[in-house]
């Protein structure tokens, strides 16, 4: 089965779980954000028993500012987390993932779902890009509950 990734939800909590919180005031080390990413990338695969795997980061130009100058206009106050770039580039050099010039992850995930499903090359698929889901996906990895639990 081929898994469609989305690395900008990866990259995002797993860059954010080392963030100084009230329990925790201090930053973790990078390796830790890095680790997490590496362990949860193959948790994922491995849960949805995908043999074959692609992971997008969307780019830094997005089609939607140009049209919508105030696209997730609510977001730019919160600050990134500190290792969010070196954990997206950890998950381009060392699981192959895809940068996605001028377009988000999940736009990435359905134009690639959308050719492979067209193409008739890879089935079946699972993926990855709703924060929702991936709350449920994790769930199910952390709580040990099989794949077809998840659904």
């Amino acid at each position: 089965m081929l898994a469609l990734l989305d690395g900008d939800i990866i990259a995002f909590r797993c860059a954010a779980s080392c963030e100084p919180t009230k329990e925790k005031p201090f930053r973790e080390p990078v390796e830790h954000a890095i680790g997490r990413a590496d362990e949860l990338t193959y948790r994922i695969c491995n849960t949805v028993s995908s043999d074959e795997h692609r992971i997008f980061i969307g780019g830094s130009e997005n089609f939607r500012k140009q049209w919508y100058p105030d696209y997730k206009a609510h977001r730019r106050s919160q600050p990134k987390p500190e290792y969010l770039d070196a954990v997206r580039n950890f998950l381009v050099e060392e699981w192959e993932a895809e940068l996605c010039a001028g377009y988000e992850a999940d736009d990435g995930i359905g134009i690639a779902a959308t050719l492979i499903v067209d193409s008739a090359t890879h089935a079946p698929l699972f993926l990855i890009t709703e924060a929702q889901f991936f709350v449920l996906l994790l769930s199910a990895i952390f709580c040990k509950k099989s794949s077809q639990e998840i659904h």
